[in-house]
């Protein structure tokens, strides 16, 4: 598969979250930061759970039991983290209030909240996307393609991309 191919998977997957990207966050400096801010969150999580999960290595292959410890505990550090985030979002917006209102500007409005919120998420899915496309896709920028036994008709990259 040539280097054209794996870009344009690339693009396929990231293209949206790029577009969103380009459109609405980088014209403000402030959703930059929140978006990076976001993003460095869920990748520290998942420092920190490859550091918890370090005790259960090398897995067995034939007891199902740890992969199910291994995706409760991630999944549960995952949603447990979303509460702080969103604590620190309200206070956030507590300050940049407080802030407003001490140089005598305007408060957030419901818009800025709104985009505030989706730099935040955005982040978050940005990461998540780019941490899992990126390893999926590193083949595709190979010599081969790699086709599915059910669909041998579309590349495996293709099907994959629209999971992101």
């Amino acid at each position: 598969m040539t280097v054209a191919a794996g870009i344009g998977y690339a693009l396929i997957a990231l293209g949206p979250s790029l577009s969103l990207f380009i459109s609405l966050i980088s014209v403000k400096p402030f959703l930059i930061l929140t978006l990076l801010s976001s993003t460095l969150l869920w990748l520290i999580s998942l420092i920190a759970l490859s550091g918890l999960w370090r005790a259960f290595l090398p897995l067995n292959p034939n007891s199902w039991w740890l992969y199910a410890i291994l995706l409760f505990t991630a999944v549960a550090f995952q949603e447990g983290l979303r509460p702080l985030f969103w604590k620190v979002y309200k206070r956030l917006e507590d300050v940049l209030d407080a802030f407003a209102d001490r140089v005598s500007k305007p408060r957030l409005y419901v818009t800025d909240k709104m985009q505030i919120a989706l730099a935040g998420g955005l982040g978050h899915g940005l990461a998540h996307a780019v941490f899992f496309c990126l390893s999926l896709l590193t083949p595709a920028f190979g010599p081969a393609t790699f086709f599915m036994d059910r669909c041998s008709q579309i590349p495996f990259f293709l099907v994959s991309d629209f999971d992101f």
